[in-house]
């Protein structure tokens, strides 16, 4: 089973180069031994976002081998066409290197009504894309009572790997049935491996299990420990979804060796992915939490090897 290391890139607005920001630490993940860079989406949140696509055709641009993903998009929050050209755009520029997980959303209703959209209809949104990519026709593509040319969409040869995020009965379902992978967050390593089991069998039941699939799990983490990153932590929560830090720390990680302990955990668990999602604020907290984290990957990476010169 492959173990895979990704780097969620700091992608919420407190500085006016926020964008350099993340570009600086997608460079250095990628020459830290990261084969993955991803970052996540919301049109409102607890802080402004920067939009993944171009910021993933930057990094796709400026690092030549490193994988790029979303984790996740929301595609339920724009047009079918502008996801497909955005997503085509991206494939154009990074070819093969680009996976693309989304979810339906819902957790702020507010981003909902800012953009003109039902949010009751998200799921069927969220369908109308995933058909799309697969090449589907039919009414099930209408969003808005208008079905969106195919010859609208640039043309990439096959679609990238589509990625379900989602913790509820019905994203498992969903990336059982149309899937390539499956995105979990805050999931403790005894629950994934139970999530795991349960979709492997909704796989079989839709007769999906020849087809390769993909476990991503990410680990909120921060390199220090002690008070000062537990306190940092909290604010980190509380500021982009208002969340208690206490009601989630089991399942996030404070220091390298507890960051490594949770990553070879999750491995372990089946996970084929691991996205190291930092807890941070700001240019100097950002940069020293990828290298901290370049160090935890090295020992990952290191056990493998030696994993496989004794086999």
């Amino acid at each position: 089973m492959s173990r895979n290391l990704g780097y969620r890139l700091p992608t919420f607005v407190r500085e006016r180069d926020a964008a350099s920001i993340a570009l600086d630490v997608a460079e250095m993940a990628a020459a830290g031994g990261f084969r993955t860079v991803s970052c996540g989406d919301h049109v409102l949140w607890g802080l402004p976002m920067l939009d993944p696509m171009p910021l993933l055709a930057a990094a796709a641009a400026r690092i030549p081998t490193v994988g790029l993903g979303t984790d996740v998009y929301l595609p339920a929050l724009r047009h079918p066409l502008h996801v497909l050209r955005g997503l085509a755009t991206l494939a154009q520029i990074a070819g093969d290197r680009v996976s693309f997980g989304i979810g339906v959303g819902g957790d702020n209703p507010h981003e909902f009504d800012a953009v003109g959209v039902d949010v009751t209809q998200r799921a069927r949104r969220t369908e109308a894309v995933i058909d799309l990519l697969r090449g589907c026709q039919g009414d099930v593509h209408r969003v808005d009572d208008v079905p969106p040319p195919r010859n609208a969409i640039p043309g990439v040869g096959a679609p990238p790997p589509i990625f379900i995020g989602g913790m509820s009965s019905a994203a498992r379902q969903r990336a059982a049935r149309v899937g390539d992978g499956w995105i979990a967050m805050l999931l403790s390593p005894g629950r994934l491996r139970s999530r795991i089991a349960e979709l492997t069998d909704l796989r079989a039941s839709a007769g999906r299990t020849h087809l390769p699939f993909e476990f991503v799990a990410q680990l909120p983490f921060r390199i220090d420990h002690g008070a000062t990153a537990v306190a940092a932590a909290a604010q980190y929560w509380r500021e982009i979804a208002g969340l208690e830090f206490d009601a989630i720390r089991d399942r996030c990680a404070l220091g390298p060796a507890a960051t490594r302990d949770a990553v070879e955990a999750l491995f372990a668990a089946g996970a084929t992915t691991v996205t190291l999602m930092p807890m941070t604020a700001g240019r100097v907290d950002e940069l020293r939490h990828v290298d901290g984290a370049c160090a935890v990957a090295g020992d990952v990476s290191g056990q493998d090897e030696s994993l496989e010169r004794t086999l």
